[in-house]
């Protein structure tokens, strides 16, 4: 499964350098992401690049707080890879920092 979220992620990255249409790839890479467990894709200024549940939360955590809307449909899309119990080691790991 991080294979295809990488090659999803390499798909996007190149057709947005290029200046093409990415709306299928972002759609494709977003369906990826929520079936790879322990990977995600984070979004940069423009490109995405590959990090893990843990370190999308804690950058999440940083930029808009623990409470935030971001973190909360996060935290959603953990539930989704792994059930409450991975969403909630994360949230630990990540509030421990």
């Amino acid at each position: 499964m991080k294979s295809k979220l990488i090659q999803s992620i390499n798909s996007v990255n190149k057709r947005y350098s290029a200046g093409l249409n990415d709306d299928d790839q972002v759609v494709r890479m977003i369906k990826e992401d929520k079936k790879t467990k322990g990977y995600s894709f984070y979004p940069e200024y423009d490109h995405y690049r590959l990090v893990t549940d843990e370190e999308k939360m804690s950058l999440f955590i940083e930029k808009y707080g623990y409470w935030s809307e971001e973190v909360k449909n996060f935290n959603t899309v953990l539930q989704h890879k792994g059930g409450y119990n991975y969403m909630s080691d994360i949230n630990n790991k990540c509030r421990k920092k």
